[in-house]
């Protein structure tokens, strides 16, 4: 009921006026306020034992006659609620109702007004049914070009609503070969791919299914060029749509600075990473989300008193999933205030407290496991050397059992030369020396951020650089 008080409000009293029949009365005896409930008015319309079933359809009917109506009327000022979509549709319902009652001219002005509300917003559903409406319109009024154009013009929004449906379809099984193993799932995504580019669309919903299905297989292949062209595009795209493709706007953003991260190209990501957070609302998980990678971009790019400030504001996050990220983190961190990169004041860390918190996100999640094993394994070095020994025989057999997948072989490189510390008595210039060739892969290959993978807080090569400069002392 009470929106239809709202369109009540929003329409002309003139042509509330010319509505008739039961739905007249209804709207006659809404606008007298003389009922104060939905119950006393059922009373007043109705009697019998079908009383409350046909006031509800009378409220239905109601409804679509003053959502048809409220297009021609001129809303007040500061009204908010119309949008886009509901515009065309009232266009729409308008334009069908003056048809039935057989003013075809005014039913035409309304339906062609509704046809170029409806493709300048890309609705094309709602499209292709005013197409067929014009094109019917046409052969009724024994209009051969417009009928030729309007029969055209819905044999094309008829393919492009097939291939939407299509992408949609794919981009919704996605969720069903998460569990799947690597391999399963790779060659069930270049399927969907393959499947998709067979359609000639660019409409924006085509775009963000094929586009985000095409991103995610290239995180699973390590085609992080691939991921910045087609981010790109699917951004450019879209970009004149805010509101409507707002989230799906930041997810292309954010993948696009975290490809550019992988490349290190830490100032095109941090510019990206920024520019996607008009895109996500104020205190929504998607902005923390864009806050934690702004963090990790900062590590990468050695501003590491930016990252711990970021941490600070941001490690209480309401959102359960961003606070074990930041838990994560912390270990990182504290391995930095240890070999003196950053002041962290009168903050503590436990790495038995550390490991207790992160304990249910390293069973649920291997990438995760991997950040905790060796955000632990740094603490131990700076701190417990003992325990770090203790862990070495668990961290090889983990290195060889769980990262087998190439996508995640510079955490396998890493861990082999940490493995190797004791060997060496904890001389890092040696280890580093026999892993000379490792080295130089960690700093050839693209880092492992995004696309569900192990995140490198700080790239590894990084890493054993800050050991072998900064603990040297620690381990002569």
């Amino acid at each position: 009921m009470k929106q239809i008080k709202t369109y009540i409000d929003n329409i002309d009293s003139n042509l509330l006026k010319s509505i008739s029949g039961r739905p007249g009365e209804l709207i006659e005896l809404i606008r007298s306020n003389k009922f104060i409930s939905e119950k006393a008015l059922e009373a007043q319309l109705f009697s019998g034992k079908n009383a409350h079933q046909n006031f509800l359809n009378l409220k239905t009917r109601t409804k679509r006659i003053l959502n048809a109506f409220l297009i021609i009327s001129s809303p007040k000022k500061n009204n908010k609620t119309l949008n886009y979509f509901q515009e065309c549709r009232s266009a729409y319902h308008s334009g069908m109702y003056f048809m039935e009652r057989g003013n075809r001219e005014e039913s035409k002005k309304l339906l062609i007004k509704a046809l170029k509300l409806a493709k300048k917003n890309h609705f094309t559903t709602l499209s292709y049914n005013i197409a067929i409406e014009l094109r019917t319109h046409a052969s009724i009024n024994r209009e051969k070009s417009a009928y030729r154009k309007y029969k055209l013009l819905a044999k094309t929004l008829q393919a492009d609503m097939l291939a939407e449906n299509e992408a949609q379809e794919r981009y919704y099984e996605m969720a069903f070969i998460q569990n799947k193993s690597h391999k399963v799932r790779t060659n069930t995504l270049k399927q969907f791919v393959a499947t998709l580019q067979q359609y000639d669309c660019t409409t924006p919903d085509f775009v963000k299914y094929y586009y985000s299905i095409r991103t995610i297989l290239n995180w699973d292949i390590c085609d992080h060029l691939t991921i910045k062209r087609d981010c790109s595009m699917a951004l450019k795209i879209l970009k004149n749509k805010k509101g409507v493709y707002n989230s799906t706007l930041q997810f292309f953003a954010r993948n696009q600075a975290l490809a550019h991260t992988a490349l290190r190209e830490y100032v095109q990501a941090q510019a990206l990473l920024v520019d996607a957070e008009k895109y996500a609302p104020p205190r929504s998980r998607n902005l923390g989300i864009l806050r934690h990678y702004q963090a990790i971009v900062a590590l990468h790019s050695s501003d590491y008193q930016q990252a711990y400030q970021l941490y600070r504001q941001h490690r209480k996050s309401p959102f359960k999933e961003l606070r074990e990220q930041w838990d994560i983190m912390s270990a990182y961190l504290y391995f930095l205030k240890k070999t003196g990169h950053i002041n962290t004041g009168k903050d503590r860390f436990s790495i038995g407290k550390y490991l207790n918190e992160t304990a249910a996100v390293a069973r649920s999640s291997q990438g995760d496991k991997t950040n905790i094993l060796i955000g632990e394994l740094l603490v131990y070095l700076v701190d417990k050397r003992s325990q770090f020994i203790e862990r070495m025989e668990a961290t090889h057999q983990f290195s060889y059992k769980a990262l087998k997948n190439s996508a995640v072989r510079r955490s396998r490189w890493l861990l082999r030369i940490l493995c190797s510390l004791p060997r060496f008595h904890f001389k890092i210039d040696r280890a580093l020396q026999h892993h000379s060739n490792l080295l130089a892969q960690l700093k050839e290959q693209p880092i492992q951020i995004g696309g569900g993978q192990t995140t490198e807080f700080i790239p590894f090569e990084q890493l054993l650089s800050i050991l072998a400069q900064d603990l040297q002392h620690q381990v002569a």
